[in-house]
């Protein structure tokens, strides 16, 4: 400006330095450094050097309004306004996607000097940075200078580059250091460091310097961890949102928009369709939602369908190589994780190795039982190194403590390099062995008061326990292994509802065992399956496995297996009507729990003996003995199985015609979830409802609990709730008594609750008061 100002007149060394930098003392070597950067960009023959006076601007001078430039005004008075002297680089797609975070960086550069942005490879840093860069051009007039630290090899290069960069030259006896101080040190400047991973002590040691000497630099950086300087903050990448199904708003999902936008420019004919949506949407998720991954699928589009990319996922590596030879550093997403994993000590690549056979994450305490060697304080330390590298990811949860996962991309990377260590099987046979101890200390839990809290911790490691399970295919010990663990989950399949899975688990773990096999622990798994076949009434099944658990209970002596195989057995045949054999097996378990000082095996015999009583008609016998159960379940604190008791005497006194007890028995079986967990047996809890209802005369109220109980069955894979015989007489009185259409009225609303909302519908109507029961009836 101050050339221009002057036109094609002289303008002195001194009236430069007053002009640009006033009242600061600058060195005379600040001048030719600028005018070299002139000349740079307006051309060598732009500015005349006129030895030992000054300057003199050289090219024609043509002003319009457009231009923007006011000569005369103060320099510093429309610094917005002045040519760029930035070197960002001009991304050729458009960002897509972490505008909360360009926001949320934007901000925080103006409170803090040094910030930078940490992730994986290929998380997006460098565009992020750039994006935020630019939208802050203005506040640094337009002194924004980006220095791209991948192809640097050697530490004492850094200075140089940055020096480079900025159009300093060396001059001699001065050291680069000095040099950069000097320009910047009167300056407004923002550095952009990007790619700092790979020389972060160097990075430190100069950004805390240039920060020292320099008050109004500002420093944006981004690696693959913070580079530890005081007043340092750190802005971590996430990944791009990802939808979790394809009934989603696929479009409004950062990783779609992003995968389409990059297949286009593969192949411009691409469209986001119903028919292809779910293998994108897959794609998306198994690729974590990293930008890189992303982009090296979305290029196979060329000649792939999207089908045959997730197909072919579990060798990503090999599919996602890149399309042209430039940035050969990210070309592939190995390239970008095996420069990572060198960066690392043995120690951590032994524990990124083993951390590879989680899945769904894991605890501190698991990491150093499974992956590690070393005591927890040790683990702690290297897993520390591992999330500031963006390699782990903490999870914190202040009722659970902090978890840990891999993305799933690095979970790939790491078990490869698991397998080629040929430590593999030894990693697995330890996380087998951990989760069954997990397993095995938290059963005993599901028969007291601490259930909620055993399903909880044990649904944040399901993933773990499934991959423990599938691993015994393959362990030395693995037909027994597998029958343990499926014995010790038993009763957390039941609590949590999840019949479907907890079926398949069983299966798997049966189907390693050799038929010659007669082990208790067998035995066992017959009757677990056997009760979740009851639950989903599969009835056939269920009397197969019970005989089979029988047998094996008479075989060995197991009385205690013999107790609740034959309880099976004549749940089963009672809901098949064959009451002669049903009885049988109750009075057997009666005897056979009768030798055992065993409370919970003789409440499950009385409560074996109280529905036999019920079936058979004779009520008062059937509620003494239910009372019985729930007196010994009680006393042993057994709160699952007294729910289940509270159920069944609700249900018999209501086809009594006792419904105000009905009413407070089955409002105690609901209540008793809160220790429980909401979905123990919470279908039977809706059914014997809706039954109540309708004895109750509330036609409403019963299709609509009806509608969330077939919601519900659906949902967790009931085939028609099993109603009890003596209450199958109220299942078609809602209909007949609405009509049709009201009754498919209501029963559809009743469909659109979630299981939270019906309960609490229930209770609310279970506690009114007797005189408000009308018009409960009616409001619903």
């Amino acid at each position: 400006v101050a050339l221009v100002e002057n036109g094609r007149e002289l303008v002195s060394k001194d009236e430069l330095l007053d002009c640009v930098w006033p009242g600061l003392v600058v060195g005379e070597n600040n001048l030719p450094v600028q005018v070299a950067n002139l000349r740079r960009v307006l051309g060598a023959d732009a500015i005349a050097t006129v030895a030992g006076r000054g300057y003199r601007f050289c090219l024609e001078i043509l002003v319009e309004p457009c231009a923007g430039l006011q000569l005369g005004a103060p320099v510093g008075g429309a610094m917005s306004r002045l040519p760029s002297t930035s070197n960002l680089p001009r991304p050729l797609g458009r960002f897509v996607g972490f505008e909360c975070e360009r926001a949320e960086s934007a901000a925080l550069l103006h409170g803090t000097r040094l910030l930078t942005l940490t992730g994986i490879g290929g998380a997006g840093k460098t565009r992020l940075a750039i994006e935020v860069a630019r939208e802050l051009e203005p506040l640094f007039f337009n002194r924004v200078t980006f220095i791209d630290l991948a192809p640097l090899a050697d530490p004492d290069e850094l200075a140089l580059a940055v020096a480079a960069a900025l159009g300093l030259r060396e001059e001699s006896g001065l050291p680069v250091e000095e040099l950069l101080l000097r320009q910047l040190s009167g300056e407004k400047r923002l550095l952009l460091l990007d790619n700092c991973e790979h020389l972060v002590a160097a990075c430190s040691a100069l950004v805390e310097r240039l920060l020292t000497g320099a008050p109004q630099l500002r420093v944006l950086a981004t690696s693959r961890e913070s580079l530890g300087v005081r007043g340092e903050r750190t802005v971590a990448m996430r990944s791009m949102r990802v939808p979790a199904n394809v009934n989603a708003d696929l479009p409004a999902f950062e990783a779609i928009e992003f995968f389409v936008i990059q297949a286009r420019q593969a192949a411009p004919e691409f469209e986001l369709t119903p028919g292809n949506a779910v293998a994108v949407v897959e794609i998306c998720q198994r690729l974590d939602g990293i930008p890189l991954a992303l982009e090296l699928a979305a290029a196979r589009v060329r000649l792939m369908t999207v089908e045959q990319i997730r197909d072919k996922l579990d060798d990503r590596f090999r599919l996602l190589t890149g399309a042209s030879k430039a940035h050969s550093r990210h070309q592939t997403l190995l390239a970008t994780l095996d420069w990572s994993h060198d960066q690392l000590s043995d120690r951590e690549q032994q524990l990124l190795r083993g951390l590879s056979v989680f899945s769904g994450g894991w605890t501190l305490a698991a990491a150093a039982a499974v992956a590690g060697a070393g005591d927890e304080m040790e683990i702690a330390d290297l897993l520390r190194d591992l999330v500031d590298r963006s390699l782990v990811i903490v999870e914190r949860s202040p009722a659970a403590g902090p978890r840990y996962r891999l993305l799933e991309t690095v979970r790939h990377f790491a078990r490869d390099r698991l397998t080629a260590s040929g430590a593999a099987a030894a990693v697995h046979d330890r996380h087998l062995a951990f989760f069954l101890a997990v397993a095995n200390a938290l059963s005993n839990a599901f028969a007291g008061a601490g259930v909620k809290q055993a399903a909880d911790a044990l649904d944040a490691e399901r993933a773990n326990l499934l991959a423990a399970q599938a691993w015994c295919d393959q362990a030395a010990e693995g037909v027994s292994l597998g029958l343990d663990l499926a014995n010790a989950l038993r009763r957390y399949w039941i609590v949590t509802g999840m019949y479907v899975q907890g079926r398949q688990f069983v299966r798997d773990a049966l189907a390693r065992a050799p038929a010659t096999l007669r082990s208790s622990s067998r035995g066992l798994a017959h009757f677990g399956l056997g009760q979740l076949c009851i639950f989903m009434g599969q009835l056939n099944e269920a009397r197969g496995l019970a005989e089979q658990a029988i047998s094996i209970g008479r075989e060995l002596g197991d009385r205690g297996l013999l107790v609740v195989a034959l309880d099976l057995d004549r749940a089963a045949r009672l809901r098949m009507s064959d009451f002669s054999a049903a009885r049988r097996s109750t009075e057997e378990a009666l005897a056979v729990s009768a030798q055992l000082a065993d409370p919970y095996l003789r409440a499950i015999a009385l409560m074996g003996l109280a529905a036999q009583h019920r079936e058979e008609g004779d009520y008062p016998n059937a509620l003494e003995a239910f009372k019985l159960s729930r007196d010994l379940l009680e006393a042993i604190g057994n709160l699952a199985n007294m729910a289940h008791l509270s159920r069944n005497i609700a249900a018999l006194y209501a086809v009594t015609g006792s419904l105000a007890l009905a009413r407070v028995s089955l409002a105690e079986a609901i209540r008793l979830t809160h220790f429980t967990g909401p979905n123990n047996r919470a279908e039977q809890n809706i059914g014997i409802a809706a039954r109540l209802a309708t004895l109750c005369g509330e036609w409403a109220l019963a299709a609509r609990i009806q509608g969330a109980l077939d919601h519900y069955s659906d949902a967790i894979g009931v085939v028609g709730v099993a109603t009890e015989p003596y209450l199958a007489t109220q299942v078609g009185k809602p209909r007949a008594m609405l009509g049709r259409a009201m009754y498919a009225l209501h029963c559809g609303h009743g469909r659109t609750l979630s299981l939270e909302t019906v309960t609490e519908e229930i209770m609310v109507w279970l506690t009114a008061p007797a005189t408000d029961v009308a018009t409960q009836a009616v409001s619903v």
